[in-house]
């Protein structure tokens, strides 16, 4: 069941892009293709569905925390490799805009997405889709 609505925000916004929203429709994407658990699912979206709404800075470094625990669950499971990992971690760290850690959240994520799209856990095009309605109208 998706939560975004197409240009509503709900949660953290950067860079135009709600990214709770998007960690949320990751970890229902994870849950619903079984590369997580149920009960690791339901910490990871009290994770950010916890994340502060209203600042962007707050809310980054915790949504690191979200993504750290996505991919060493996905490691852990043979899903991808931890190079795969760490280089989507580099990509956001090489990228400009808001950073918490050094990297950058929503690239982050979209890098997560690429990831699993690439391993066939969800289409391009859905793993688009999600971006798209994720994204914040102005």
């Amino acid at each position: 069941m998706s939560v975004l609505v197409p240009g509503v925000a709900k949660g953290a916004v950067i860079g135009g892009y709600d990214v709770a929203a998007i960690a949320r429709e990751t970890v229902a994407v994870l849950a619903d293709r079984a590369a997580i658990t149920g009960d690791e699912a339901v910490e990871l979206e009290a994770n950010a569905a916890a994340l502060p709404s209203n600042d962007a800075l707050l809310a980054a470094g915790p949504l690191l925390d979200i993504y750290e625990k996505i991919f060493a669950l996905l490691v852990t499971r043979g899903v991808l490799s931890a190079g795969e990992a760490a280089e989507a971690k580099a990509l956001a760290a090489r990228s400009g805009g808001v950073k918490a850690g050094g990297m950058n959240p929503l690239v982050l994520a979209a890098a997560c997405l690429d990831i699993l799209a690439g391993k066939g856990l969800l289409s391009r095009g859905e793993a688009q889709q999600l971006l798209d309605k994720a994204k914040i109208k102005a």
